[in-house]
């Protein structure tokens, strides 16, 4: 449940656009419903080790984005999301290009 959290909330909002921000984040949701169970009569027990999963979850999601962020940004032009054609002009100065003769010809 929190994995999307995870990767949506820095998305959504950009004050949550780091670990700390998502840790925060997560943790405050997940000890919020945590609390509600404790004080409704839903049957349900409250666990410490539900909010670290919690929070666990909240990391792998957005550590999934910041690669995911990486990745368009290695093989893009700078901004995530705007992908570009490979440059293939490299190709063209790789040819050795073979030095004039006297009389001017190759």
């Amino acid at each position: 449940m929190f994995v999307p959290f995870g990767m949506l909330a820095p998305l959504r909002w950009p004050r949550f656009d780091s670990a700390i921000g998502v840790i925060v984040a997560s943790a405050t949701f997940s000890i919020a419903i945590e609390s509600l169970q404790f004080a409704l009569p839903t049957g349900r027990q409250t666990s410490v080790t539900d909010v670290i999963m919690n929070v666990t979850g909240a990391l792998i999601g957005y550590a999934s984005v910041v690669f995911v962020r990486t990745g368009l940004l290695l093989i893009g032009n700078g901004r995530p999301g705007e992908l570009r054609p490979p440059d293939r002009r490299h190709h063209a100065r790789a040819k050795r290009r073979l030095p004039a003769r006297a009389d001017g010809s190759r």
